[in-house]
């Protein structure tokens, strides 16, 4: 049995801004859900099933074809999507989720955030969607 003393160790490891909690985006960041957050280009690069999600390290980018709104398609670079759904600025580094979905009946292209996605009928067997990860301030 690991004594108080080897508990605080531990502690400290997760608590990596050291203000005294430890968030999801700590723990993630620790290794301790994940081993080598940055992203794949595309989600086809995950061996995933629907309903899996993963959290990644993404950098916001404005080139490369999109397809979808709000769900896209599994070719779609996840940077580029990030910036087109407000999750990332162009330039941006941050951690984000990526939630896989079955594929759709259609993907509708759009404009936002100053990315131009584009229509797609079906069959892609997955999609996905992406969300920022977001804490409220420990000054709140």
């Amino acid at each position: 049995m690991e004594g108080q003393g080897g508990q605080h160790r531990e502690f400290a490891r997760y608590d990596l801004n050291r203000d005294g909690f430890i968030s999801v985006e700590e723990l993630i960041r620790s290794g301790q859900f994940a081993t080598g957050t940055m992203s794949p280009q595309v989600v086809n690069g995950i061996h995933a099933e629907v309903g899996d999600f993963f959290y990644f390290e993404v950098t916001g980018a404005m080139q490369g074809g999109v397809w979808g709104s709000e769900v896209y398609t599994t070719d779609s670079p996840i940077a580029v999507v990030a910036v087109h759904a407000g999750v990332l600025r162009e330039g941006e580094t941050a951690l984000i989720k990526v939630t896989v979905l079955a594929g759709q009946q259609h993907y509708y292209g759009s404009v936002a955030n100053g990315v131009t996605t584009h229509d797609h009928h079906a069959g892609y067997p997955r999609s996905f969607t992406v969300e920022g990860i977001r804490y409220p301030s420990a000054a709140a």
